[in-house]
């Protein structure tokens, strides 16, 4: 069984882009990588399978178990036209607890835009759960993952609209045996924004609610979780939840016995 990658649109506007299927062995080694041409008109869809997309066989979500598993981590990524990224999903073939990065290349940018500081990341390996701490500011993506050799970018949003000089951490939830500089495990390290003063952003319409977006690690016997906790931005938490657990991989082929 592989996986399926599926794009679609809304209204008026067709989707003239892309979608790449990458295969990753310890977080940098390309084992398989493909991109093709992706047109779906309004309200149409299309779907590609991962064996036809790659042109041959990989066991993409490792369920036939032939041996070892190929590859640890499969990254799907939807660009638009001009090769931005519009939506990335990432499957891990056999779950663990976090272990060490060996030594990594992280570079981080910081410049003033329109209202706000732009921040942009680039990696050699493939991070886990990436975070911010910018105290005063608030990211427009936070806890993601980040693709080798990637560029990233985060929109940070400062208070009152005031430029100053703010020390923002960038992290991971794979754990770290050093901090001396961005080349060191764990790949970790310290910026700071920069000290110009962000032109003013245009005027827009009134913000709607949004969630937050935090990464935790459910202890089970003998393995760790990976899941996404949701909560408002603004406003008491309710004291109920939803857990969302769809079947994949080796769990979906069990999970329909018709």
């Amino acid at each position: 069984m592989g996986c399926t990658c599926t794009s679609s649109t809304k209204p008026p506007k067709p989707l003239n882009g892309s979608v790449e299927l990458l295969l990753l062995k310890s977080e940098r080694i390309v084992v398989a990588r493909q991109e093709v041409s992706c047109v779906v008109p309004p309200r149409g869809r299309q779907t590609l399978a991962s064996d036809a997309l790659l042109d041959g066989f990989y066991d993409v979500t490792y369920s036939y178990r032939f041996g070892p598993p190929s590859h640890d981590a499969v990254v799907a990524t939807l660009f638009d036209g001009r090769h931005e990224v519009l939506s990335e999903a990432f499957y891990f073939v056999q779950p663990r607890e976090p272990s060490l990065l060996p030594t990594v290349q992280l570079d981080v940018e910081a410049v003033a835009g329109a209202g706000c500081y732009e921040v942009v990341l680039h990696c050699d390996h493939l991070l886990k759960g990436v975070s911010f701490d910018a105290k005063g500011f608030l990211p427009d993506d936070n806890y993601f993952h980040l693709p080798p050799a990637r560029c990233k970018r985060v929109r940070f949003i400062p208070p009152r609209g005031r430029g100053f000089r703010v020390p923002g951490d960038v992290g991971s939830t794979e754990p770290e045996k050093s901090r001396r500089d961005s080349r060191e495990r764990g790949a970790r390290m310290t910026t700071i924004l920069s000290e110009q003063e962000p032109r003013p952003a245009p005027p827009s319409a009134p913000r709607t609610p949004r969630a937050l977006r935090a990464s935790v690690l459910l202890r089970e016997p003998g393995q760790w979780l990976f899941a996404w906790l949701h909560r408002p931005e603004h406003g008491p938490l309710s004291g109920h939840g939803v857990v969302l657990c769809p079947p994949i991989g080796h769990e979906q082929i069990h999970a329909h016995r018709g």
